[in-house]
C-alpha cells in the first residue's frame, strides 16, 4: 500500500525516515483518502513525522488527474530550491484523524532537504518519488516505488 511506497522508495535512495524535510502529499481534500494517507505517512516514517510539514498542491489548484505527478513533482521541486513548504491553503481545521505536521495556509521553512512527492492512484497505483537539494538546486533521487 501507501506506507509500503514510502518505504520503498527511501530504501532505494539509501535514506531513513529522519533525512525527509517535507512531504508533498497526494491530499486530495477527502476525509477517507487524507486520513488513509496520513496514517500510511505515519507508519513509514514514525516520529519523524511529528516534524515533517506536509502539504498538498491541490489546495492552490484543485486535482489535476493525469496532470497531477508531474506537475506536483515541479512544485515539489521549486519547494527544496526555495526551502519553503507551500501551504494549505483551505486548511481551517486540521482532521484529528490525520496525524501529521500539516502546514498551515502560510508557507514553512524546510528543515532538511529531502522531500517526498506521494501520487496514489485509482486502483491502489501507488507512487513516491524521493527528492533532495543539492548544491546546484534540487536533483531527483531515485526511482519511483511501485507497489
Amino acid at each position: 500500500g501507501q506506507a509500503t511506497a514510502i518505504v520503498r522508495a527511501l530504501e532505494s535512495a539509501g535514506l531513513e525516515a529522519d533525512a525527509v524535510g517535507y512531504v508533498n502529499a497526494h491530499g486530495t481534500g477527502t476525509r477517507s483518502n487524507d486520513s488513509t494517507e496520513s496514517a500510511a505517512i505515519r507508519s513509514a516514517l514514525g516520529a519523524a513525522a511529528d516534524r515533517i510539514p506536509v502539504s498538498s498542491c491541490k489546495s492552490s489548484f484543485g486535482h489535476t488527474l493525469g496532470a497531477s505527478g508531474v506537475l506536483e513533482t515541479a512544485v515539489t521541486l521549486l519547494a527544496l530550491e526555495r526551502g519553503l513548504a507551500p501551504p494549505n491553503f483551505n486548511l481551517r481545521h486540521p482532521d484529528p484523524e490525520c496525524p501529521v505536521r500539516l502546514v498551515g495556509r502560510e508557507a514553512e521553512p524546510i528543515e532538511r532537504g529531502v522531500a517526498l512527492k506521494n501520487s496514489f492512484g485509482f486502483g491502489g497505483g501507488n507512487a513516491v518519488l524521493v527528492l533532495a537539494a543539492a548544491g546546484d538546486g534540487p536533483r531527483w533521487l531515485a526511482p519511483e516505488a511501485m507497489v
